[in-house]
């Protein structure tokens, strides 16, 4: 167990090296991509493939529409989406990502205390959106995800995942590599 969790740190220190450089590298082949797309786009060219979002599209996804109007499909929306928002998902997904299916431990700290269940429905993890600070840690073999939620004021809360999404993995979804800490993020109300 402990000779895992040093190769999956060790695992995810090196690889978010690489998401780091590449990420870095999309700021520049991201708008060459956008070039010549024209609205009803819906992936990147093919070269670009690191850089795009098999998930979604290059529009991005339900809540990146919204936040558009609907009009997410030109170039600064979805530069935007690819290169700042939801850079190498391709890359963080199907490359240095996990997929399912895994053998996974989950625990779950808030003010209800303590919980240890795969049962994401019976316990709930930490959220931003409905006001519940905690932690998340699940495992998973040479695996791991950090998920924090400390509320710093009445509307504002650090946000905090490190390591892989595992959770996508209790739907039957790839868990994408992840290192995102925002100190200052949004909290207690639906998006």
């Amino acid at each position: 167990m402990f000779g895992d969790m040093v190769v999956a740190v060790i695992r995810w220190a090196t690889s978010m090296l690489c998401v780091l450089c590449l990420q870095i590298v999309g700021l520049i082949l991201v708008p060459v991509a956008l070039i010549g797309l024209g609205p009803k786009a819906k992936r990147l060219p093919r070269w670009a493939w690191l850089w795009d979002n098999q998930g979604d599209t290059i529009n991005g996804d339900g809540p990146w529409v919204r936040r558009w109007n609907g009009d997410s499909n030109h170039f600064w929306p979805r530069f935007r989406w690819l290169a700042l928002r939801n850079r190498t998902h391709n890359l963080c997904t199907y490359f240095f990502g996990e997929q399912p299916p895994k053998t996974l431990s989950r625990w779950v700290w808030t003010g209800d205390g303590v919980s240890h269940s795969l049962d994401r429905h019976l316990v709930p993890a930490p959220s931003d959106t409905d006001g519940v600070s905690g932690v998340e840690w699940i495992t998973a073999t040479a695996a791991f995800q950090l998920y924090i939620v400390a509320r710093l004021s009445k509307r504002r809360c650090l946000r905090m995942l490190v390591g892989w999404k595992l959770w996508r993995l209790l739907d039957d979804q790839p868990a994408a590599i992840e290192c995102m800490i925002n100190p200052w993020f949004a909290y207690g109300r639906k998006k």
